[in-house]
């Protein structure tokens, strides 16, 4: 099988699974915390020993999986539950924090804050 797919493979499901955990509460939370953490545990696999998903530098790869770097924190702030922990995650979070340093992602994309207020909008309207 194509070897580009089965690296994509994974970021088609992360993206369900994180987006559904984060629109959920209480029990139903609770039990979508396990997928999307398995999800995540593949996208951790992924990046070996490298800086980036791509290999040490950044790639096509590193730009599909982008929004987990920049939507993960904002998304926790505001549910008010961590989902990339340092101790779970060491790979996916120093990816995270390199990703984002680099300029042209930093420069384009919104800033966390502005992240937040959006988030906080969206959870209101879902959750009242």
């Amino acid at each position: 099988m194509n070897c580009l797919y089965e690296k994509l493979k994974p970021k088609m499901q992360v993206l369900p699974a994180v987006y559904g955990y984060f629109r959920k509460q209480g029990k139903d939370q609770e039990e979508a915390r396990e997928t999307t953490l398995a999800y995540l545990k593949r996208v951790e696999q992924l990046l070996n020993q490298n800086n980036f998903l791509s290999g040490e530098r950044v790639g096509f790869l590193d730009l599909a999986f982008g929004w987990l770097a920049d939507y993960s924190r904002p998304l926790e702030v505001v549910s008010g539950v961590k989902l990339l922990d340092e101790d779970s995650f060491p790979k996916l979070c120093a990816w995270r924090d390199k990703f984002l340093e680099i300029p042209a992602v930093h420069e384009s994309w919104p800033d966390q804050e502005t992240l937040i207020t959006r988030f906080q909008k969206s959870k209101q309207t879902l959750f009242g």
